[in-house]
């Protein structure tokens, strides 16, 4: 298949959206029917952005991993902040679905496990308004393996911040429920933004850890 014809095929499932009930959601509705858990146990790939080894989002992706084990969801994680993986460069090597050009870096593992998962999870800081560089970089290169990812997933994020500013973050919310999401024909499965978090330790103790564990179980 040509590059052309496979954009075609891939952008037609993406804006056929999800099926609930045997009624077809697009868009925002998709997403907004999401349930919020459906009881199957499933293999979760975790990819995290920061490059603090302890830092608050790391800590919710703990509690988030101690929730979905103890639901019997097997968890596969990638620090992307800890890694090496190299920008997309945009030379279209791979057709959008094929070999990497770029294949001396860490993102095999992604490729490897994202196949392979029947959830994903988002965790990043946010640096200037958006997330991390780190994450963005593993998403980018989400372009070489095009089909691969366009299987339908459940996938949630974790955010942390240093302001309690939400109409900042509605941009980067909006980023994955409106925009990856109905890309990939992902089902939302729910978020948690943990604000007022500036030193490594301040999530300690908060209601978001809860509420990263809870994201964890019902994924």
């Amino acid at each position: 298949m040509n590059r052309r014809d496979f954009l075609k095929t891939t952008l037609a499932a993406a804006a056929g959206g999800a099926m609930f009930g045997g009624l077809r959601l697009t868009g925002a509705r998709a997403a907004e029917a999401a349930p919020a858990g459906d009881g199957v146990k499933k293999k979760i790939l975790i990819i995290t952005g920061s490059p603090r080894a302890h830092g608050n989002s790391n800590a919710l992706a703990d509690e988030f991993t101690r929730g979905a084990r103890e639901a019997g969801h097997e968890v596969v994680r990638f620090d992307a902040g800890l890694k090496r993986v190299r920008p997309c460069t945009a030379c279209n090597h791979c057709g959008m679905q094929g070999e990497c050009i770029l294949d001396d870096d860490d993102f095999p593992f992604v490729r490897e496990h994202i196949a392979t998962s029947q959830a994903v999870l988002f965790v990043s800081p946010v640096y200037y308004y958006t997330i991390s560089a780190q994450l963005k970089a593993v998403i980018d290169r989400f372009y070489a393996i095009n089909g691969t990812v366009h299987y339908r997933k459940r996938s949630g994020f974790i955010l942390t911040l240093a302001n309690s500013d939400m109409e900042r973050v509605q941009p980067i919310i909006d980023y994955f429920r409106k925009g990856l999401y109905d890309y990939l024909g992902w089902e939302y499965a729910g978020h948690v933004v943990g604000t007022g978090l500036w030193p490594a330790g301040a999530v300690n103790g908060t209601r978001f850890m809860d509420e990263a564990y809870r994201l964890g179980r019902n994924i």
